[in-house]
């Protein structure tokens, strides 16, 4: 339910700001006349459908070690590894994302199953079931038979390894706040956070956006160019967000992070233990 202050306002994301910015001809196409480009099912399957499967991963795991209030930390023997408890996480978080019921929340496929206006669903049954069959791990023992459990197992251990001691404060947040001179204006802006995490005692932030694919590049001001416009947005959401208990002040870490390659790119500040 939209807060009252929104009403009879355009919201405004950080995807529309790149979008216009880059091409503004691009962007009237795509949001003013909703024209679509042809899709290539095998280029959605490697960059689309993968890289949601990855990021829901992602959200399942973290999502136990919120409801476990459990601080963050690879395997006391190897920080590519996690855990014995986190490792069992891990298999049911993956199995949870291939699911394929179009009711669970939990499954990456759940937005796959949705119709067009033709009636037909976004992705065929089949193309789903391949790709979930490649996640699915069956026995517990066998799992690093599995390439994309050892891929995310390195990656997550990685990412605990470099905010270790941190907790999770949220996920997948939508955060909206008002631009400066509100009673003005007829916008808002908006944007949905992957990830915010807490210091042990919540006296530091960290926000942390997935990368499924690339990188972001121009994410600096450079010789006047542009930067990405996505982390200046959600530390203006998190410190003017309209909704008061969605203000964090002291976030000390912004970072970037690839869930393929376990890798992070901070952005003006970096991860408590990065490099």
């Amino acid at each position: 339910k939209k807060h009252p202050l929104l009403l009879d306002k355009i919201e405004i994301r950080e995807t529309t700001l790149k979008q216009y910015f880059e091409c503004p001809r691009k962007w009237l196409f795509k949001n003013v006349l909703k024209l679509s480009p042809l899709d290539n099912e095998a280029e959605l399957i490697d960059e689309f459908i993968l890289g949601t499967v990855n990021h829901k991963i992602f959200e399942n795991f973290f999502t136990k070690l919120f409801e476990k209030k459990s601080l963050l930390c690879p395997s006391d023997d190897d920080n590519e590894k996690l855990g014995e408890e986190n490792r069992k996480l891990l298999v049911s978080a993956i199995n949870e994302a291939g699911g394929i019921s179009p009711e669970s929340k939990k499954s990456a496929f759940k937005q796959f199953f949705d119709s067009n206006d033709d009636g037909k669903t976004v992705q065929s049954i089949m193309t789903i079931k391949i790709i979930a069959s490649q996640y699915r791990i069956d026995d517990e023992k066998e799992c690093t038979k599995n390439p994309n459990f050892c891929m995310l197992e390195k990656s997550i251990a990685h990412f605990c390894d470099i905010f270790r001691g941190y907790k999770v404060h949220a996920l997948e947040k939508e955060i909206q706040a008002l631009p400066e001179g509100a009673d003005e204006t007829k916008y808002y802006f908006s944007g949905k956070i992957d990830c915010i995490l807490s210091s042990s005692n919540e006296s530091e932030f960290a926000v942390v956006d997935y990368k499924t694919s690339l990188m972001p590049v121009n994410i600096f001001v450079k010789d006047g160019a542009v930067i990405d416009f996505q982390m200046p947005l959600y530390l203006y959401l998190l410190e003017n967000a309209i909704e008061e208990g969605d203000r964090l002040k002291n976030v000390t870490s912004a970072v970037f992070y690839s869930i393929k390659k376990g890798e992070d790119k901070p952005f003006l500040f970096q991860a408590p233990n990065g490099k």
